[in-house]
């Protein structure tokens, strides 16, 4: 799958402890891999008791508040999920 990188604990490490020829490979190859793979995060909050029509001008710069700082952080979305 193109694009998709999965590291697995499949690793056939030899009885030593050392590391075989395709080992070392397939570390080369992941670690030049490594500078293009971008992890997404997205962060997602329920709140079942937070009605988001009557939210409350400080619930809102709360919310406000901790998607800014997930935004900066993890570069990913942030989502809020409350009753109607």
């Amino acid at each position: 799958m193109a694009g998709q990188f999965c590291l697995c604990g499949d690793v056939g490490w030899g009885i030593d402890g050392g590391v075989g020829e395709d080992d070392r490979e397939r570390l080369f190859r992941i670690r030049q891999q490594a500078s293009l793979l971008f992890p997404r995060f997205t962060t997602i909050i329920a709140q079942p008791g937070l009605s988001i029509g009557s939210a409350s001008d400080e619930q809102l710069r709360l919310i406000a508040g901790a998607a800014s700082y997930v935004q900066t952080v993890t570069k990913g979305g942030f989502e809020v999920y409350g009753s109607d």
